[in-house]
């Protein structure tokens, strides 16, 4: 926004959109109901003062050591990451971290480092400027066996699909003798693990996936 608060956006293609407006010192407003093509303009007015910053520091779980670039994302719980643009921040040398501009509500913070497991809590904002900490696990491997009562039940080459805790994925390839290797460390928590093509059935309520909990530890 300019000093008179107008603002401006050029080349944007016609139809629905929802806008948000931020600013540090005030809680953010927004408007989902804006057709492009159908209005020449759209007002925001901030109404509440922002709630207090939340500070906090980030540190690896096995060490205790500050841990440095790590990514925080914090978002209204009834929105959804990838449809809604989060508050972010980033950790300094020391392991601390600050965010502003934030509303009175319950918010979902997740905190990512590509050297760690990914942490999703819930975080509430309120007139409390408390400061918080966060650990952060180290990732772990995953490797396994699949069991069938079957004979020949695996013919080999089938894909397994394993979702994290943080909604990141890794896949394997099954061996003849069920045996697989994920290929990309996860983060700890429970997962879900479900067949490619749905080429293989569990022995659960649906028969489409099955969930495990894994350990914080290099290794499962």
């Amino acid at each position: 926004t300019a000093a008179d608060g107008s603002y401006a956006f050029k080349n944007v293609a016609a139809g629905p959109v929802r806008m948000v407006a931020r600013h540090d010192s005030w809680q953010p407003v927004s408007a989902a109901t804006i057709l492009i093509g159908d209005r020449g303009d759209a007002e925001f007015r901030f109404e509440r003062p922002t709630m207090p910053p939340l500070r906090g520091s980030v540190v690896s779980a096995e060490t205790g050591d500050p841990v440095v670039g790590a990514e925080i994302q914090i978002l209204p719980i009834k929105h959804n990451l990838g449809l809604v643009e989060p508050i972010t921040a980033e950790t300094a040398r020391d392991g601390s971290f600050l965010l502003e501009g934030l509303p009175r509500a319950q918010m979902r913070m997740w905190v990512r480092h590509p050297d760690y497991g990914v942490v999703s809590r819930t975080q509430p904002i309120g007139a409390a400027a408390a400061e918080i900490a966060i650990e952060l696990p180290r990732r772990t491997s995953v490797t396994g066996e699949l069991v069938s009562r079957m004979e020949s039940a695996f013919r080999g080459g089938e894909v397994l699909q394993l979702r994290d805790s943080a909604g990141e994925l890794a896949f394997a390839e099954v061996g003849e003798d069920g045996e697989f290797v994920f290929d990309r460390d996860v983060s700890p928590g429970l997962v879900d693990i479900s067949s490619i093509g749905g080429a293989l059935s569990f022995r659960t309520f649906s028969g489409r996936s099955a969930s495990a909990r894994l350990r914080d530890r290099p290794e499962n």
